[in-house]
């Protein structure tokens, strides 16, 4: 799995564009572009993805995913 912070813009009024960065676990860019559009949040503010990075290193620290015990 991998970590991607997708970049999505929204229309504050029919002028101003607006951005938000939203962080997702998925296998491959395709998925957490899917994953992100499925979000409730995305479909109300009527949001499109701008860009996604993969998240591979954090200044000096490389990122590393391990499964969450809840």
């Amino acid at each position: 799995m991998i970590l991607f912070m997708v970049h999505c813009g929204y229309y504050v009024d029919e002028l101003y564009e607006s951005h938000t960065n939203i962080f997702v676990v998925a296998e491959d860019k395709m998925s957490a572009k899917k994953q992100v559009k499925e979000l409730e949040k995305f479909k109300d503010m009527r949001m499109h993805v701008d860009s996604i990075l993969e998240i591979k290193q954090v200044g000096n620290y490389q990122v590393s995913l391990t499964p969450a015990i809840l």
